[in-house]
């Protein structure tokens, strides 16, 4: 009986891209002017560190990378979010 495995992976150039699209995104909302905000990508840890002031705009930080992740092919669900912050 044949079988076959289903292997998914994600390409590193396309999350750099949509971090980098989303620290653009960033930079042009006026809700995040004046305020401390940043998206980081450490590819060494294949991780990517949001901070900001409060939890409703870290809720708002994490809304923009999933729409740039979504963006760029990759699917949101791929990102390994915690429960608490």
């Amino acid at each position: 009986m044949p079988s076959f495995d289903i292997v998914s992976e994600i390409t590193m150039h396309e999350v750099r891209n949509a971090v980098e699209n989303a620290q653009r995104d960033l930079s042009n909302r006026w809700d995040f002017k004046n305020v401390q905000a940043s998206i980081e990508l450490n590819e060494k840890t294949e991780s990517i560190k949001l901070s900001t002031e409060s939890d409703f705009q870290l809720e708002q930080l994490l809304d923009i990378l999933r729409n740039a992740c979504i963006k760029r092919g990759i699917d949101s669900s791929s990102l390994d979010i915690p429960t608490e912050f």
